[in-house]
């Protein structure tokens, strides 16, 4: 799930990202139900990975989008 997750991102990212001096940011809202249907999973496990992303430091995310802090390790997960 991680893979297509981080997958999703890194397309996103490329689509929609604004780069940040330390990062990119997905200006976007999101819901993790959105996120679970990309990636085809469910709302939860979504929900479970993203907060592993954010306990490592890789991610934040609101209502309002993502920051992906380390973009190295998102265009190293593919």
């Amino acid at each position: 799930v991680q893979h297509r997750l981080t997958h999703v991102l890194m397309k996103l990212a490329a689509e929609h990202g604004i780069p940040q001096e330390k990062g990119v940011y997905i200006s976007l809202p999101i819901t993790n139900q959105d996120f679970a249907n990309m990636v085809g999973t469910s709302r939860e496990t979504i929900n479970r990975t993203l907060n592993e992303l954010k306990k490592k430091n890789l991610l934040t995310a609101d209502r309002s989008g993502i920051f992906i802090h380390d973009t190295d390790w998102l265009n190293g997960c593919n």
